[in-house]
């Protein structure tokens, strides 16, 4: 009689599984800021990442929700999404050559408070009356905590930086 090999104990992935949960859920919270983190839950639970081993039995909504950890309010996400856009704003005029300590920049500057869907960005050169500004952004070309800058948000920022740099040149100091 021939003995079967024995085969490894499969690997416990909880960890890998709950850091790939954390993941979507940061993401479906940023394109619906306004749900609770039950309905986050509840979109992973019907995602193949909430199916047990590629069964049809899926993860619990209380242990997804579990999993998923501490999350940042709704408000506390929009402020963390912003920031992290304008720190985009800044790496992108740093790649053009552009002294980003004279270059000032906004989000939805004269806007009334609230959680907007579309924005407004006005980059400025300090302490000259130089500005530029689009409108219309979407909210979901704002990149969160990817490393990547949306290409549709980068080619934005370059036009309104070109815009300034023209400007500069006609009107101003140079940039």
């Amino acid at each position: 009689m021939i003995a079967r090999p024995r085969l490894p104990p499969a690997k416990d992935n909880t960890e890998e599984l709950q850091a790939q949960w954390r993941e979507m859920a940061a993401k479906i919270a940023k394109v619906h800021p306004d749900w609770s983190k039950v309905e986050i839950a509840k979109k992973v639970q019907e995602s193949p990442l909430g199916r047990k081993n590629g069964t049809s039995l899926t993860y619990s909504v209380s242990f997804i929700v579990k999993s998923i950890g501490p999350m940042k309010s709704t408000q506390e996400q929009y402020e963390h999404l912003l920031s992290n856009a304008l720190e985009d704003v800044f790496v992108i005029a740093a790649r053009r050559g552009i002294d980003t300590r004279q270059l000032a920049a906004a989000f939805d500057a004269e806007r009334g408070p609230g959680l907007h869907q579309e924005h407004t960005l006005t980059i400025s050169v300090r302490d000259t009356p130089l500005v530029v500004t689009a409108y219309g952004i979407p909210h979901t070309w704002l990149s969160i905590d990817t490393g990547y800058i949306d290409s549709r948000f980068s080619q934005q920022i370059a036009v309104l930086l070109s815009d300034l740099e023209r400007k500069a040149q006609r009107d101003g100091p140079l940039i």
